[in-house]
């Protein structure tokens, strides 16, 4: 039986999808991040949640870092899309190819990000674009199984510890799935979202939209671009209370600051992210619409990246011209010193109070405390 309280716990759901008893349910705990649930009377001890948990058993081919590109969609498309729209690009290629994409979609009636399986042109906007909340895989796993047994082309895009948890669910590798994890600077807890999801509702109503990172403002000022029936919002990130939390670590679940997808070893066919500080290197590149950092881990990453050549403008770089503003893809960070402070305020403020304490915060006092270098 997996241990619901592990430290290393990424919520990933792999062992409520393998129980055969559906004896885990994958929950919103009290911390605010996804956990299992378990159901000990119906447990027969078959012992699969432990074979799929990659804290438990991680059982993953993975490869090192490979060749290091930059680049962009030629599609119009590149506005919906948070950085250049590679993950666009092979999304339209996959369905070209009969194939299924699987990545993460925000439900904006409920507050919660899901990953789903689209099959048509139409419906990869759903997918397009970050979502700065952790997602709830836990149905889609035993999906993602049938269409690679039916023969079908699938591509999975998330985060580093996503595409390991479907690569250890299945057990085995698959010729016809496809990997795809973009660059992660960290979960935040569903229930902080949620905290903040409630509190915008309070303010201004039912929302008919929530675009967590628009292009409005250019690609280097992302915004939230949150539309209510009566009211729209375009909140630049340094301003927005939410992102601010992510920003210094306070909303990120406990796995996230011990996190063992960070480093050489990856476990995904590509790796896209930001090129942040591009123009230091290639001051000619026009940024304004988003530029991708591209990883091409396995030989499987290049077949995709050259089927779709014509699509898509691509350079060579160097490995370490990417990390240099992206360091968070290989190393770990410290457990911000207030966090104790957080997790208390977080379950006990009300939201109001809670984002107006934190507002303060951040953008005043902490930077008092650093200039004074307490």
């Amino acid at each position: 039986m997996v241990d619901s309280n592990h430290p290393e716990c990424t919520g990933c759901g792999a062992c409520a999808a393998s129980c055969p008893n559906h004896c885990i349910d994958i929950v919103i705990a009290s911390s605010g991040e996804y956990r299992p649930a378990i159901n000990t009377d119906n447990c027969v001890n078959c012992n699969l949640c432990n074979k799929v948990c990659v804290v438990e058993n991680d059982a993953v081919k993975k490869h090192s870092i490979g060749g290091a590109f930059y680049g962009w969609s030629l599609s119009d498309e590149i506005n919906e899309c948070s950085s250049g729209g590679i993950a666009s690009a092979v999304s339209e290629y996959i369905i070209l190819q009969k194939g299924i994409v699987v990545g993460a979609y925000f439900d904006v009636n409920s507050g919660i990000v899901l990953h789903r399986a689209v099959e048509n042109q139409n419906d990869i906007s759903f997918l397009r674009g970050s979502k700065y909340v952790e997602s709830n895989l836990s149905a889609i796993y035993v999906d993602i199984k049938n269409y690679l047994k039916n023969g079908k082309i699938v591509l999975f895009i998330g985060v580093p510890c996503q595409v390991l948890a479907v690569k250890n669910y299945l057990r085995k590798e698959y010729d016809n799935l496809i990997t795809i994890e973009v660059f992660c600077h960290g979960a935040p807890r569903i229930g902080v979202f949620q905290k903040y999801f409630t509190y915008m509702k309070s303010k201004y109503g039912d929302l008919n939209s929530f675009n967590f990172r628009s292009k409005q403002f250019g690609w280097k000022f992302a915004s939230y671009n949150i539309k209510f029936k009566n009211k729209e919002i375009h909140e630049k990130h340094v301003n927005n209370i939410y992102h601010l939390m992510f920003g210094h670590h306070n909303s990120l679940r406990k796995s996230c600051f011990s996190c063992r997808c960070r480093g050489d070893n990856r476990s995904a066919d590509i790796s896209l992210g930001d090129f942040w500080g591009v123009d230091k290197f290639y001051p000619e590149v026009d940024t304004k619409k988003g530029v991708s950092a591209i990883f091409v881990n396995t030989k499987k990453g290049a077949d995709i990246i050259n089927s779709i050549k014509e699509n898509i403008e691509i350079f060579d770089c160097k490995k370490e011209e990417i990390l240099e503003k992206n360091k968070y893809f290989i190393k770990n960070f410290p457990i911000p010193k207030n966090q104790n402070n957080f997790e208390n305020d977080f379950k006990n403020l009300p939201e109001r109070f809670f984002f107006a304490k934190y507002l303060f915060l951040y953008k005043f006092w902490f930077r008092v405390l650093r200039k004074l270098k307490i």
